[in-house]
């Protein structure tokens, strides 16, 4: 019986971790969330102290980071919004 409830509770988690962050914010359906597009809003080049490992000490580092804007509709009520991320380009 313990390793029934045990099992149970773990495909709980297991589900409501897969599910966080895919529901709908308007109509709260879980895995509602469809991909419609990614747009890149802006880049940005940033200078950072770290370490040169062909230099053998710390030194300034060029970063570029880009903004990326991520839309999304509910597959049921049709609802859109969007999610911007800032991302360090490669």
């Amino acid at each position: 019986m313990r390793i029934f409830l045990t099992a149970v509770l773990l495909l709980i988690t297991a589900f409501l971790l897969l599910s966080w962050k895919r529901h709908c914010p308007k109509c709260r359906r879980i895995f509602a969330r469809k991909f419609v597009k990614k747009k890149i809003m802006g880049t940005k080049t940033q200078e950072e102290f770290g370490w040169n490992p062909q230099k053998g000490e710390d030194t300034t580092i060029k970063v570029k980071y880009k903004t990326v804007k991520y839309s999304f509709e509910c597959k049921y009520c049709k609802h859109k919004w969007h999610t911007k991320k800032v991302l360090e380009d490669v």
